[in-house]
């Protein structure tokens, strides 16, 4: 194989960003395997963690939000100060709310499986909950 300079050099770098040696670079490219290379992924992946850790968080204070919620129903049950339409109203709207934020995690976390699979992460995977 014959290659400029400038096209080695964008090999090598092409490589070098796949964590791959250029001989296993180019057999990838020769099994029409998809090779994606980004910039800057361990940043990227880093702010997904830092997005599904700040996603666990509101997912506990949803959570409050939803005993809270739980409580003063059970007290306006008491002294029939509600209609159930509006509690019904209440807690489909918390389970839309808990839904949308199960969806945001798990894409962060498919996100950080895909660097993971394409060895774009360094250091030891932790544990998480899905």
């Amino acid at each position: 194989m014959n290659l400029t300079q400038s096209e080695f050099d964008r090999l090598k770098e092409n490589a070098k960003r796949m964590r791959l040696s250029i001989p296993d670079y180019i057999m990838r490219l020769n099994d029409d395997k998809k090779i994606v290379v980004i910039e800057e992924s361990e940043d990227i992946a880093r702010a997904i963690a830092v997005l599904c850790s700040a996603l666990g968080k509101m997912s506990t204070q949803v959570n409050k939000i939803g005993v809270n919620i739980n409580q003063a129903v059970a007290l306006c049950n008491q002294y029939r100060m509600i209609d159930k339409e509006d509690v019904d109203r209440l807690t489909g709207n918390l389970q839309k709310v808990k839904g949308i934020m199960s969806d945001v995690q798990t894409c962060c976390y498919d996100i950080i499986d895909s660097f993971e699979k394409m060895n774009l992460l360094i250091g030891k995977k932790k544990n998480r909950r899905r």
